[in-house]
């Protein structure tokens, strides 16, 4: 290849690679060592370099969000990188989350209806609905968006059955203590991944036991 048309081309590579280290570098200090002005400087850096790198805007969003509290910044940031790939799953999932953290519940579930229709099987998408409905106590509603997940995700009939007659019966912390038992017996399957635990301790919560929620 001529140097003429190589070097662009490489130069482009280049910035590309070196954008991807600073959003790795911002997610580091973001997550772990709880660096805001290196964590700031780093996705600021990424988004100079390539701005059309939409990784970059996805993990800026996150932290104007999670530690500022920014949710018209965060879902701008969100949706500006949506629309450099608007076929990405993750991205549709971000803005809806953030929407849902800004109280914002129809726009937030329009997100998650919009990417079911670039992924008809992607289950995540029901399951947050369900939650945005749980937050705002619309426990059928929410009750059904989670029975939709396990259709799509291929559970057995029988376990759909019997997740329902356990909301008849017992209502919408009946499903929390079943997310409780399912979290934990992943928990154990899956060498105590702390993504589970997590999950377990979100349910705890929302049942009110903050022991072993902490725990």
């Amino acid at each position: 290849m001529a140097p003429v048309e190589a070097m662009p081309k490489a130069k482009a590579a280049a910035l590309r690679a070196l954008a991807e280290a600073h959003v790795s570098l911002g997610l580091i200090r973001l997550f772990f060592e709880w660096d805001w002005a290196g964590t700031q400087s780093a996705f600021n850096r990424a988004i100079e370099l390539n701005p059309g790198y939409s990784v970059s805007r996805h993990f800026y969003a996150i932290y104007l969000a999670t530690v500022w509290e920014k949710f018209d910044d965060a879902i701008a940031e969100a949706k500006r990188a949506l629309g450099l790939d608007p076929l990405s799953l993750p991205l549709h999932n971000i803005v809806a989350l953030l929407l849902l953290d800004a109280h914002r519940y129809d726009e937030a579930t329009t997100m998650w209806r919009k990417m079911l229709e670039v992924e008809p099987k992607a289950t995540g998408a029901d399951n947050e609905i369900g939650w945005a409905y749980e937050i705002q106590d619309k426990y059928d509603e929410a009750s059904d968006a989670y029975i939709q997940g396990m259709v799509i995700a291929g559970e057995k009939e029988e376990q759909i059955i019997a997740f329902r007659q356990l909301y008849t019966s017992l209502g919408i912390n009946g499903i929390r203590e079943w997310k409780v038992e399912f979290f934990l017996k992943k928990w154990e399957e899956r060498n105590h991944w702390h993504g589970d635990a997590y999950a377990v301790a979100v349910n705890y919560a929302r049942l009110g036991d903050q022991e072993q929620a902490f725990a």
